[in-house]
């Protein structure tokens, strides 16, 4: 059992990558104090952003794209945007007001 949980972290640390987290969620704090105005949908707004930032990104770290970065990139999406809505959205209306 004490193996058990590094094994699962190393594994599920190993498909995520860290800085397109961190690149989405400011992507999305970007957008909420930036993109106000525009008459979008703030999610659309939020994959906008982080998708022009990440491809920025991945064309400066000169990542290659494969099937298996994709399937990387498109789970890192997808816990920062969850992160944000469960933990960060409420923590931060609690620390701003």
């Amino acid at each position: 059992m004490e193996q058990t949980l590094p094994y699962l972290w190393d594994a599920f640390n190993a498909n995520i990558d860290w800085v397109i987290v961190i690149l989405v969620i400011a992507s999305g704090y970007f957008q909420n104090a930036y993109l106000k105005d525009l008459n979008i949908n703030d999610a659309l707004k939020t994959l906008l952003v982080s998708f022009v930032a990440s491809g920025i990104y991945l064309l400066l770290a000169g990542n290659l794209v494969d099937k298996a970065s994709l399937a990387k990139y498109f789970f890192s999406f997808f816990l920062a945007t969850s992160l944000y809505e469960i933990l960060l959205k409420g923590w931060t209306k609690k620390l701003i007001g």
